[in-house]
Order: structure tokens, then C-alpha cells, then sequence
């Protein structure tokens, strides 16, 4: 059977993976490094506009329609009660403020606004939509790996404090995202233009993170999995980035949180470029991970295995960009904080999981990890 004829499973024609052919991709370009990253982004992008795919899983399947449509709906009424007082309520309130009797009772609607409905509203959006996203990803990965694959969280750090910690690394991530955002973008004529291609990685992440984690990675291999295919990850956040980027925070937030869940279920059956023999995401996730990663890189086509093996002939283009190293470390100072109190010296997950990574680079075992299922009623048959 061809790699990407579609296969049937619980009544969804499913296709093993969104990215095409070799020979599909652009080959007018110079064998060379930047001949496979530009390759990468553009299969990047390929798979960020299929479409269809999302389309027949929400079609195709009862519960994943039912999930994608509270989301839809909850983030469409934010979406509208944002721009309403945006667009509306706001200039009347702001023409009002001329006429110093009825200043304060503007001031007072606007508290009224954003302490009553708006922040509330933001608050359950956040926690509905994970959720939600949440049950989204793991349909996803029922539809497309079958029903015995495992599902299952990853847990970063150990212990009572280390659970804290990893609770709150999202809200790290997110926090120091948007601060690094909006640093980027006071930088002189080019500053808007960096920002938007950082957006770009850190929206790529977000979308596949949901999957990432149901086959038990943790926030050092996601991130680090990332960098080494940068350029297919830029490409895949650019339409996501520009349809978050064009009105106000909240707003380009309601709009993220809106598209979020087709973005889900097109990073599931998505294979991002390139792929080698260090990279840690799973294909099949029944199997060890040292025979997946072997399977997964045997199954490129030859040209491309060629070209990954002269990733490094331009220097002048890496083939790991550290796009998290300053949002990573921002999170093991967090970490570290937590730990106060603990005793013994203690090594940084993430400082472990590099270790491991240089060394399947230099060519040393990979370590077995094999998906489990748990015996929990909370993952779906």
C-alpha cells in the first residue's frame, strides 16, 4: 500500500500522514542545507492549509464534532462580545468622556465590563478550551493511531512540588512568549517582522503540543524537537499567526482559541520535516521508541535522505535554531524557586533530556520508551 492512500478506520478515510511525496515538493532548488529547510517550510505550510482533513474528522465522527463545536461557539461569543465593545460600545463611551458629568459614570461601565463580563469570560475560555483541546487531541489520536494506542500526560518533574512545577509551566511559557513578542517588536524596522516569525514558532508549538504530550513528551523534548525542524514549523504557524494578528490582543487570542481545534487534528496526522535518526516523536506509538525512530527515518524517500545528511554543509544555516532557550530557562528558574527546601542537589530535567539528546546525536543507544496504555476510564476506547 502506497504511505499515503487512505485508510479506513472507524468509518474515516484517514491518510497516514499529511505530508506529501517527495515528489511533490518544489525540485528547482540546489541539493544542498537550505534546499531542505526551504523544503520543510513548504510542507510546513502544505499541511497547515489541508483543510479537508479537519473537515472529514468533524463529519466523520460524533464526538469530535460535539467537542469542536462548544469551542467554536463559546470562542464565537467572546469573539463578538469583544468586538461589540470594541467597536461599538467603546467609541460611544470614549465621545462620551468630553462631558465631564458623565466621565465617571463611563469610567464605572468600563470597570463594569471588563471586571464582570470580559475578565470572567476570558477566565472560563481558558479553562473550557483546554479542555476541550484537550478532548479534541485525544479523539485525534484514537482516530488516527486506533484504539489501543495509549494516551497519557507527560509529568516534566516528580513529586508534590515537581507537579506544581509542571502546572505551571504553561503559564510560564505563555507569559514569557508574550513578553519576548513584544520585545521583539520595538526593535527598529525590522522588529514587527521578527515578532510575527517568532508568533509564527510559538503558535506551531500550541498546535501540536496537545499531541506531543499524549506520546509522553515533556516540555524539553517538544521544545527541542521544534528547534530541530524549524523551518517546517514556520512554515505551519504562518496561517495561524496571520489569522491571530490583525486586531487587538484579546481578540487575536478569541481568534486563536477559536481555529485552535482544526489546527489539533491537522498537527495529528501531520510528519514534520526532517526527519533523522534524533528525532523523539513517535510514528507508531504501539511500538519502541528506538524501532519507531528507525522505521520513521528508514520510510523517507531517498532525495530527502540525502539532503538531511547535508543539513550541515552551509553553516551560515543551522539546523537547530534555539527558539525556547531563553522561555526554558526562564522555566527552570521557576523550577528552581518551587524547589527551595528540597534537599540534594538537583538536576533539571531538561538539563537530563539535553544530555540524552547529544548523545543519540553522537551516535550512542536510544533509549526503549514504550507507550503503556494506563487503566484509566478518562482515555477514550
Amino acid at each position: 500500500m502506497n504511505a499515503y492512500q487512505p485508510i479506513q478506520r472507524h468509518g474515516l478515510a484517514q491518510t497516514s500522514s499529511l505530508t506529501p511525496p517527495d515528489s511533490d515538493l518544489p525540485s528547482n532548488l540546489p541539493d544542498n542545507g537550505l534546499a531542505i529547510h526551504v523544503k520543510s517550510a513548504w510542507v510546513g505550510v502544505v499541511d497547515s492549509f489541508r483543510w479537508d482533513i479537519a473537515v472529514r474528522s468533524f463529519l466523520a465522527d460524533a464526538e469530535l464534532r460535539t467537542n469542536m463545536t462548544k469551542s467554536l461557539l463559546l470562542n464565537f461569543v467572546s469573539l463578538v462580545s469583544i468586538y461589540v465593545f470594541d467597536l461599538i460600545l467603546f467609541p460611544i463611551l470614549h465621545a462620551a468622556r468630553s462631558n465631564s458629568i458623565l466621565d465617571s459614570s463611563v469610567t464605572s461601565v468600563s470597570w463594569l465590563y471588563y471586571s464582570f463580563w470580559l475578565g470572567p469570560l476570558i477566565g472560563l475560555s481558558l479553562y473550557l478550551n483546554g479542555s476541550w483541546c484537550t478532548a479534541v487531541s485525544k479523539r485525534c489520536f484514537v482516530l488516527r493511531h486506533g484504539s489501543r494506542s495509549s494516551f497519557q500526560d507527560s509529568r516534566p518533574y516528580r513529586g508534590i512540588v515537581d507537579a506544581l512545577s509542571a502546572s505551571l509551566y504553561r503559564g510560564v511559557m505563555l507569559v514569557s512568549s508574550i513578553l519576548l513578542s513584544f520585545c521583539l517588536a520595538q526593535i527598529p524596522f525590522a522588529g514587527r517582522l521578527i515578532s510575527t516569525v517568532f508568533l509564527c514558532w510559538i503558535d506551531s508549538y500550541y498546535c501540536f503540543e496537545f499531541y506531543w504530550i499524549s506520546l509522553g513528551m515533556d516540555p524539553s523534548q517538544r521544545t527541542r524537537f521544534l528547534e530541530d525542524r524549524w523551518a517546517y514549523f514556520l512554515g505551519f504557524g504562518i496561517a495561524p499567526t496571520l489569522i491571530s494578528c490583525f486586531s487587538s490582543p484579546v481578540a487575536n487570542a478569541a481568534l486563536f482559541a477559536m481555529m485552535l481545534p482544526v489546527y489539533i487534528t491537522l498537527a495529528t496526522y501531520a510528519t514534520p520535516l526532517p526527519t533523522h535518526p534524533s528525532s523523539v516523536i513517535p510514528i507508531n506509538p504501539t511500538r519502541p521508541l528506538h524501532s519507531r525512530m528507525q522505521s520513521s527515518f528508514l520510510n523517507q524517500s531517498a532525495p530527502l535522505q540525502s539532503q538531511i545528511a547535508n543539513l550541515g554543509s552551509l553553516p551560515w544555516i543551522p539546523s537547530r535554531l534555539p527558539i525556547f532557550a531563553l522561555i526554558m530557562w526562564l522555566n527552570d528558574q521557576v523550577v528552581e524557586l518551587i524547589r527551595v527546601g528540597t534537599k540534594g542537589k538537583i538536576v533539571p530535567e531538561r538539563a537530563k533530556n539535553e544530555l540524552i539528546y547529544d548523545e543519540m546525536e553522537a551516535g550512542a543507544p536510544i533509549p526503549q520508551i514504550v507507550l503503556s496504555r494506563p487503566k484509566d476510564s478518562r482515555y477514550i476506547d
